[in-house]
């Protein structure tokens, strides 16, 4: 079911959605979840995201395998199924998933400093898609961001930085250990990270690499934004 979500584009998702096969799959998932381990649950939740699966029966086996695995998974499992559930609006309306969910915040919160930046950078967008207003909670992850050891990859800092503003959070050891990134790794910049960094370094007020970094390489990168980039 991941793999069939990874591999397949929008149309034919929609496509793979009336199938008779992954029906026959998702039936098969539905009638033994307390059978798959962990990862097969985040797998098959994952995959079951990405496609739009709205099969309410099979949802539901999933989200009470997840919950009942819960205390087997390692923090970045906890994210990962945090992040499934936030992807689909069908999971995250489910009364079951609400349940879940408060778990989950609750493992991130005594677990956070476990994470590595990357899984945090990938968690934040989760938490803003869901409204997350746990202010300790997100007041470790950026922490723990901006304690990293090293450069933390450039997207992943661009995509955690920008999470955090949405939330509300002007982190400034967090912004002043993206701008140390950023003189580094402006080449790595892609569109989609030079507007988010903009967008952090603006709430932040750091004129200096939004002036001299941030707004040259938007000037190189004029023809390349997509309007998921500008209006984001």
């Amino acid at each position: 079911v991941q793999i069939l979500s990874q591999w397949a584009s929008g149309a034919q998702r929609a496509k793979l959605r009336r199938d008779r096969r992954l029906a026959e799959i998702l039936e098969a998932l539905a009638s033994s979840p307390a059978a798959l381990e962990p990862w097969a649950v985040l797998s098959s939740l994952r995959g079951c995201s990405l496609m739009g699966i709205t099969l309410p029966h099979v949802l539901e086996a999933l989200l009470g395998a997840a919950r009942h695995r819960l205390v087997e998974m390692s923090p970045e499992q906890v994210s990962l199924l945090f992040q499934s559930i936030a992807q689909s609006p069908e999971i995250a309306g489910m009364r079951i998933s609400g349940d879940l969910r408060e778990e989950v915040l609750t493992i991130l919160q005594q677990r956070a400093f476990e994470l590595d930046p990357r899984s945090i950078a990938t968690l934040v967008p989760a938490l803003v898609r869901l409204r997350v207003t746990d202010k300790t909670l997100i007041g470790r992850l950026a922490e723990h961001v901006a304690s990293a050891q090293g450069s933390v990859r450039i997207q992943d800092m661009a995509a955690a930085a920008s999470g955090f503003v949405a939330l509300r959070v002007v982190h400034g050891p967090l912004i002043e250990k993206a701008g140390k990134d950023l003189e580094q790794n402006i080449h790595l910049c892609t569109p989609r990270a030079v507007v988010q960094l903009s967008m952090a370094m603006a709430e932040s007020d750091d004129v200096q690499h939004f002036r001299d970094l941030l707004m040259p390489a938007a000037r190189s990168f004029m023809l390349d934004f997509n309007a998921r980039d500008t209006f984001r």
